[in-house]
């Protein structure tokens, strides 16, 4: 998760300079390879989460005999993963990575 090999060097990563305004920011941007503290607990803790999905699909399918537990535990096993997924994004996104999103009409 990169937390500690961060804490581990001599320039703190908690907190960085904003490439436009100046000001500290938890977010690394403008740059996909280098991350903050912030980012790489935030991003171990939302992989565990969708790892966490996948495992209630996966136990979705013992509950054979009983559906509604089964729907319930396999629609909780998606939310967890599209939560998990979004919030990476959206945090690629804050990153500037990805290009924002316009809607043509």
């Amino acid at each position: 998760m990169g937390g500690f090999y961060f804490l581990s060097r001599d320039v703190n990563y908690a907190l960085v300079n904003d490439p436009v305004t100046g000001e500290p920011s938890p977010i690394w941007k403008g740059d996909i390879n280098n991350q903050t503290l912030f980012e790489g607990i935030s991003a171990g803790i939302l992989m565990i989460t969708g790892s966490g999905g996948f495992y209630l699909i996966h136990l979705s399918t013992q509950y054979a005999y009983t559906p509604s537990t089964a729907a319930k535990l396999l629609l909780s096993g998606i939310a967890l993963i599209l939560f998990a997924l979004a919030s990476l994004v959206v945090i690629l996104i804050k990153k500037g990575i990805f290009p924002k999103i316009e809607v043509i009409t």
